[in-house]
């Protein structure tokens, strides 16, 4: 349950990471997903600040640039001492005919290279 991954004794163990390894096993699933849908990936370090409730609500009510950098914020203001990164995407009508960009709150420096 979420209770007890919350205060399991191993809860900040890494099992898998990037970079480690020449190849990591990753989960993979397939969810349908509608116009107007969005998507957040986040580390823990959001989601035992954040609820999910509310998660949801930052991201239905804001745009998604705004929207991660408010999430970040509630987390830092709880106490967030970890990692707290997040991304999030939001499900459009239009067909993936044009390239998209991303919206960064923030620099990213680092390289695969350097990984």
């Amino acid at each position: 349950t979420s209770l007890q991954a919350e205060t399991h004794p191993y809860r900040n163990v890494i099992l898998r990471s990037i970079g480690s390894q020449p190849a990591v096993k990753v989960d993979v699933f397939s969810q349908r997903v509608a116009p107007h849908d969005s998507l957040v990936l986040c580390s823990d370090g959001l989601t035992r600040r954040v609820a999910d409730h509310e998660i949801a609500d930052v991201v239905s009510s804001l745009p998604l640039a705004q929207a991660v950098r408010r999430l970040v914020d509630m987390a830092n203001e709880r106490g967030g001492e970890d990692n707290i990164s997040v991304m999030a995407v939001r499900i459009t009508d239009r067909r993936f005919t044009e390239s998209a960009s991303v919206e960064s709150c923030g620099p990213c420096n680092a390289r695969w290279e350097d990984v």
